[in-house]
């Protein structure tokens, strides 16, 4: 880092040294539009937009966004960090897609991400204090906002991206619709092939003088078609309804190398060592239904009424070889072959209403609303035994796993003076059934648990205001870590789950402040009981580490968040920069490794600048300081990503020129301590890439609907592994 610490400050600098020469300027109109009798003026959007409640991040604005995917933009959105899960300002959030809760996490959820192109989003919402609204699992909140044309007649767009980094990489797509003042007929389809190598390289220590060092090298290539076509109708003012159908299908490829060698610290030379290849194809395949209706029954109340089905179907095939060899490199062992297969049919269906009204000017929502969940994982391995294969008993299992959610939530809000208030209270009763067909067992779990919110907001003036928020949330585990059975991963490595395992409850306050659109501040505290953690244990009578969840009694987080956004050169140049300080102490048991306190920071900072009226460039740095998070501590990381666009034929069409992680060093570094298990790891992910796009759209571009809407009811479902 030494080398990239004078280029992050000078690069961090710049950008303040610019906008502080400009301050003396007339500040720019920042309103998005004015109507002069029939003409109207449209300023273009930043790319980030800071608002009291939430950040937004326009991607349409962004040079970097195109030709990436949703699963690349959020690793590199400003303020959020991925840690197998995303966190903002220092919270789980829950990924949103419409304003509806996706339900993935880990592999599932970056997998769904990574299949989804940016040019089908419009924008994303990253909201840290979410209201009752949402499900209380949400403690923060990343909200993508599909794109939807809302220019009167027949628009298509066109878009084609090629690519680069140690491998090529391409992705294409039309996007056609047809609006009139009642009907809205859309679809789209885009296709993309992604080739990246990845990795990771780990020593261990398992017990006093046992070293073991284990490295894998992978190479993904994986080809992804998503679709979707839908029908939106208003036969008259008050009532509209409509049907979407969409969906993705995958196809992955995946060829991995394991090497490792175990050591001892009174010998010289390797004592053993081995090593081996995977290969893996998966593929997905996950279609979703959504209907909705909506009654406006008043200029000031409406009903929402959606029903949505999902269905996640992923089929795995592997093959595992692993060859033993001693000091002299002869195989002293026979050599060790397996393969497995892992079906999995998930569906997830969810009915909601949803209910409005304003009294007397007091805002009044309420709704109820269902969500049904069942995962079903058979996974079968097969020894080799010979020349025939032998089913594998130990590591076999089929697991079948149910959750039911009900939910009612009512708020109110409203204005007294200069003190806006907001108090909500949400219900949630849960039920789990988790059965093991294998071994026979039955885990049934029930809890009714009540959320209550409240956001109270004073304006100071027009300029400044003051805030405080307080909510409850629920983190709700991941389906796959009730799932009892040990999971293979490389020879020194395994996952077990932990059927036993509970929800973490969390209380949470912030204090903030406003100055316009260009100061924030913000302190938040978070605490946390009977949290999910990630501990690591030696597995019985084996050198294997094995991963695992637990709850630890609690947990207290401390977060300082300062923004800074400015215009300058007549708005040409918006810089917008985040800082974020954090304190975080787990309280558990000493043996656990997870019983510590520490201190971290991030720097983000995004640039964009209007070189002419078409030429635009954008300029992203991330800097994040050491930090320990339970048993791991993860070492710093920094990221820096440039881009450029051009628009021409009267902005029909446009051309971007990306590179992401330009100095190549987004890898993450992190050793663990837990229950007597020592590690050292590097992952070795491709994140730097070239992306070269080109978007070209067809039909009116110019004329606009009269009324529009966003319709929130699309869901994409699953909080599979």
């Amino acid at each position: 880092m030494k080398l990239f610490t004078p280029i992050l400050i000078a690069l961090l600098l710049l950008p303040q040294i610019v906008v502080i020469a400009q301050q003396n300027q007339p500040a720019p109109d920042t309103l998005s539009g004015k109507t002069l009798d029939n003409l109207t003026v449209t300023a273009s959007k930043s790319y980030m937009e800071v608002k009291t409640d939430k950040v937004v991040l326009n991607l349409a604005q962004s040079p970097l966004a195109a030709g990436q995917n949703m699963y690349e933009v959020l690793r590199n959105a400003p303020g959020l960090l991925e840690q197998g899960n995303f966190m903002y300002k220092g919270k789980i959030a829950a990924v949103y897609i419409n304003g509806k809760p996706s339900r993935l996490s880990g592999e599932d959820l970056k997998t769904y991400l990574s299949g989804m192109p940016a040019n089908t989003v419009e924008k994303i919402e990253l909201i840290a204090n979410p209201s009752a609204q949402f499900e209380a699992s949400s403690a923060a909140v990343v909200n993508i906002i599909l794109a939807k044309n809302k220019s009167l007649g027949t628009n298509a767009s066109i878009i084609a991206g090629a690519g680069a980094g140690k491998y090529s990489r391409y992705n294409g797509g039309i996007n056609i619709n047809n609006r009139s003042s009642r009907v809205n007929l859309y679809g789209s389809y885009n296709c993309q092939r992604t080739k990246a190598s990845g990795g990771s390289e780990s020593v261990r220590t398992l017990q006093a003088g046992t070293f073991i060092n284990d490295n894998q090298y992978s190479v993904d290539n994986t080809n992804s078609h998503t679709f979707k076509a839908g029908i939106d109708y208003t036969p008259s003012t008050k009532h509209s309804f409509g049907i979407l159908f969409r969906g993705t299908v995958s196809e992955q490829g995946l060829q991995q190398n394991n090497y490792a060698q175990q050591q001892y610290d009174h010998k010289q030379g390797n004592e053993s060592f081995s090593y081996g290849n995977i290969t893996r194809r998966n593929t997905w395949f996950t279609p979703a239904l959504n209907v909705w209706y909506n009654l406006k029954t008043s200029a000031a109340s409406s009903l929402n009424l959606s029903a949505d089905y999902m269905q996640y179907a992923r089929d795995k095939n592997a093959g595992f070889i692993t060859h033993y060899l001693d000091e002299q490199q002869q195989e002293y062992m026979m050599a060790y072959q397996f393969r497995n297969e892992a079906n999995e049919l998930n569906r997830i269906s969810s009915y909601a209403a949803d209910y409005s009204n304003t009294i007397k000017g007091t805002r009044i929502e309420a709704g109820v609303k269902a969500i049904f969940t069942k995962t079903d994982n058979n996974f079968i391995q097969n020894l080799a035994n010979g020349n025939t294969w032998k089913y594998d008993s130990t590591y076999s299992n089929h697991f079948i796993f149910n959750e039911n959610v009900y939910a009612a939530y009512a708020s109110a809000s409203r204005s007294f003076g200069k003190l806006d208030v907001q108090a909500g209270l949400r219900a949630e009763h849960t039920y789990t059934k988790g059965y093991s067909l294998t071994l026979h067992t039955l885990n049934t779990k029930q809890y009714t648990n009540l959320f209550p919110n409240i956001n109270l907001a004073y304006n100071l003036s027009e300029q400044q205001q003051f805030s405080f928020a307080y909510r409850r949330s629920i983190e709700r585990f991941g389906f796959n870590i009730v799932n009892p059975f040990t999971i293979y991963l490389t020879p020194y490595s395994s996952y077990q789950g932990n059927p036993d395992i509970q929800p973490s409850f969390s209380h949470n306050y912030s204090v903030s402040w406003a100055y316009g659109n260009r100061f924030t501040a913000d302190i938040s505290y978070s605490n946390y009981q009977q949290v999910l953690a990630e501990v690591y244990r030696k597995a019985p009578g084996k050198e294997v580490m094995v991963s695992s969840f637990d709850n630890v009694p609690g947990a207290r987080q401390v977060t300082v968040t300062l923004t800074y956004l400015q215009k300058a050169f007549n708005g040409k140049l918006t810089s917008s920069n985040s800082f974020m300080g954090i304190y975080a102490q787990y309280v558990a048991a000493a043996t656990s490794g997870l019983n510590n306190a520490a201190y971290s920071a991030y720097l983000s900072s995004n640039n964009t600048l209007q070189l002419s009226p078409t030429w635009k460039a954008e300029v992203n740095l991330f800097y994040m300081a050491p930090i320990t998070l339970g048993a791991a501590h993860i070492y710093s990381l920094f990221n820096s990503s440039v881009g450029v666009s051009h628009s021409f034929m009267n902005k029909r069409g446009n051309i971007n020129l990306a590179v992401s992680d330009i100095f190549n060093t987004y890898k993450q570094r992190l050793t663990a301590n837990s229950y007597g298990v020592n590690a050292y790891t590097r992952t070795l992910p491709e994140t730097r890439f070239v992306t070269l796009s080109l978007t070209w759209r067809l039909g009116n571009q110019q004329v606009k609907a009269a009324t529009s809407r966003r319709t929130n009811i699309e869901e994409v479902k699953s909080r599979m592994q």
